[in-house]
């Protein structure tokens, strides 16, 4: 005898969905580099832009039963958009003291509906991250065996994430909507000292 929403065993490669599974990616990106020589030093910018779009279908609770489903449709659903941009001065290749100064920018924001369960409960999810960076290095030749490189770098990172839960209200007859949202700013300083030997 089997309970109400239970399936019989059918064997250990059979299962029960109430739709076939499905994932499909679609990306597409570019970058781009520009550099210049000043002569007493050299530019290099670079950038670069990408677009992902995921459509998932996926019956989660694993009966014939339509209850809990992962959907995500191109446009409405699991959605990342990423750039970033960098700008570098470098000292000359035949300089005795080489150097670099330069700053970093990355962007993403990433979306999704994770979960519907029985149109009774979704989820929506937004998360966006920015990241700055600035950052300076120096290596000197204090013998021909022996070098000192020296180094800064500041980087200063946040991150978003909104999210907005749907629950049917069945006293009502209509679904609520509570949202959240939370925001960390992660700070940070990393330095660099280092002495090079050569034999």
């Amino acid at each position: 005898t089997l309970a109400v929403g239970a399936t019989p065993y059918r064997g250990f490669y059979t299962i029960e969905n109430t739709f076939d599974s499905l994932q499909q990616m679609y990306r597409k990106g570019g970058s781009l580099q520009v550099e210049q020589d000043f002569g007493f030093a050299r530019l290099v910018a670079t950038g670069s832009l990408q677009h992902v779009r995921n459509k998932v279908l996926l019956d989660q609770d694993g009966t014939p039963l339509p209850n809990a489903r992962f959907t995500s449709e191109p446009g409405n659903g699991n959605i990342s958009r990423t750039k970033t941009a960098e700008l570098q001065l470098l000292s000359p290749s035949d300089s005795k003291l080489q150097w670099i100064i330069g700053g970093y920018y990355f962007h993403d924001l990433a979306s999704n509906r994770p979960i519907t369960f029985v149109n009774v409960f979704s989820r929506y999810i937004d998360q966006k991250t920015d990241s700055y960076s600035a950052f300076g290095q120096a290596t000197y030749p204090i013998t021909d065996a022996l070098r000192v490189t020296g180094g800064l770098r500041y980087t200063s990172d946040r991150r978003q994430r909104s999210e907005i839960r749907k629950l049917f209200d069945f006293s009502v007859g209509v679904q609520r909507q509570i949202a959240k949202r939370v925001e960390i700013a992660v700070p940070a300083r990393d330095r660099k000292v280092e002495v090079d030997t050569r034999v």
